[in-house]
């Protein structure tokens, strides 16, 4: 505080020393041209003084800002790289939790039925990439197996996708899966399917 008061002191006094020597040269000015200088009005030192000080109020306010958003910047790049850092470790775990759950997917899928079984369907279930995985099952046995087979794959993440029937059509998703593949109508002795992302 008695630093900025010791500045406009001498801001004042300066400004005042100049306003004299501009009403010194002002009245030189007048008596050689002989025009009279008082119709042109000179700012008081005191309005001068005041326009200096907003001034640089406004240039520190301005630099303030600039420091603020650099530190914003920082704060945010900080944080970024926080968040990737967490993001990292949760893939690494969903990726550690993902692979435990096909083990598990994949250990309970049982043997495949012989292919001269008369309770047997084969199902043929073509990939979004194009290629074609297929496998007997039990007319008996839950659509959930055909959805671990297809989990076991690795071509598409669990739960990303519909078993779709082309025709009559008919989509197949996990709210079907507690059912048999009699009771979804799949019991010709092959059955085409596609795979529809969902």
């Amino acid at each position: 505080m008695k630093r900025c008061g010791l500045r406009r002191h001498f801001l004042v006094k300066s400004l005042k020393k100049l306003y004299n020597d501009v009403h010194f040269a002002s009245k030189v000015f007048q008596t050689k041209v002989k025009v009279s200088i008082n119709s042109i009005p000179l700012p008081s030192p005191s309005h001068v003084a005041q326009q200096l000080l907003k001034q640089q109020n406004d240039e520190y306010l301005a630099s303030l800002l600039a420091d603020g958003e650099k530190d914003v910047d920082v704060l945010k790049g900080a944080e970024t790289s926080c968040s990737k850092e967490g993001e990292s470790q949760n893939k690494m775990l969903e990726g550690e939790e993902y692979e435990r759950l096909l083990a598990a997917k994949e250990a309970s899928l049982r043997q495949e039925p012989a292919p001269d079984d008369k309770n047997a369907v084969t199902l043929l279930v073509r990939m979004p990439d194009g290629n074609r995985r297929g496998r007997r099952f039990l007319k008996s046995d839950k659509l959930q197996l055909l959805f671990d087979f297809i989990d076991v794959g690795r071509a598409v993440k669990p739960g990303t996708y519909m078993v779709v029937r082309p025709y009559p059509r008919r989509a197949f998703s996990a709210s079907d899966i507690s059912l048999s593949l009699n009771e979804l109508g799949l019991t010709n002795k092959q059955e085409a399917l596609f795979l529809e992302l969902i």
